[in-house]
């Protein structure tokens, strides 16, 4: 259900999905590398070095990505940093 709900979307503040395997259990949704991992980790291991401009940057960009999803008629509901 996610993979298919994630292939819908084209947009830059947005994981793209790559591909799905499913010929066997467990099923594997692959999914775009984001350099740096996880937006917690991130923050984990260098958000100490961050400006305040930087981060709100970083939080207009998470705003964006989700107004898009808005836009297509989807609500997240699981939006976390450790989901970023």
């Amino acid at each position: 259900m996610e993979a298919r709900i994630l292939k819908q979307y084209d947009y830059p503040n947005i994981v793209k999905l790559i591909g799905v395997c499913t010929q066997k259990q467990p099923i594997y949704i692959i999914m775009e590398l984001v350099a740096g991992g996880d937006f917690l980790s991130f923050l984990r291991l260098e958000g100490h070095s961050l400006t305040p401009k930087t981060l709100v940057k970083m939080t207009v960009n998470v705003a964006a990505g989700m107004e898009y999803l808005e836009s297509k008629k989807c609500i997240h509901r699981d939006l976390a940093a450790r989901n970023c």
